[in-house]
């Protein structure tokens, strides 16, 4: 489609489940500039320690985020820019998380950037509330309206996972843009 048709690599975005998850890594690593994979609980059995080339990582699309419902233990594998998890600390500083612009777009592909103003690495997982639509997947597509009741970053310089919540139970970020302080909890 992209040579016969002139498609953008940057419009596509791959939603994989379990081993599909890294077939779409696969897909994305030889596909340049290819826009979102979302993987949906992807396959952990003989991928710990393993080279993220044969595994879904963050270099495979220009944002790759990431679904476990199941309590998976492969949260620090690094699979992408933001896992999602749904299910429920350690202690550092506080972390300002400032969003200004829609977080998803209607037919779009993420490009989202949170600026922190505290070096702390790269951000491993948020803990999400859909309240928009009923169904998880066209709400983590199409949702401008993300619930934040937590925030885990990897130390850039500990390397240790690091978790932060906002100063009330939960922080609602949506088109328009607001600011959340985060707190170690």
């Amino acid at each position: 489609m992209i040579k016969e048709h002139g498609v953008n690599p940057a419009d596509f975005h791959i939603v994989a489940h379990s081993l599909g998850a890294a077939v779409a890594g696969y897909a994305g690593h030889r596909i340049s500039g290819l826009g979102r994979i979302t993987g949906l609980d992807p396959a952990s059995p003989f991928f710990e320690n393993t080279d993220p080339i044969v595994r879904l990582d963050p270099s495979d699309a220009k944002f790759v985020d990431i679904i476990h419902t199941d309590g998976s233990p492969t949260l620090l594998l690094g699979f992408g820019q933001i896992l999602l998890t749904f299910t429920g600390s350690q202690t550092t500083q506080s972390v300002l998380l400032d969003s200004d612009e829609t977080f998803l777009k209607r037919n779009g592909i993420e490009t989202r950037y949170i600026p922190l103003t505290t070096d702390l690495g790269m951000i491993q997982h948020v803990n999400v509330k859909f309240e928009r639509a009923g169904h998880l997947i066209s709400s983590l597509i199409y949702s401008s309206k993300w619930t934040f009741t937590n925030v885990t970053v990897i130390d850039g310089d500990r390397q240790i996972s690091v978790t932060f919540c906002p100063k009330n139970d939960a922080m609602v970020l949506e088109s328009g843009g607001s600011t959340a302080r985060f707190y170690p909890c």
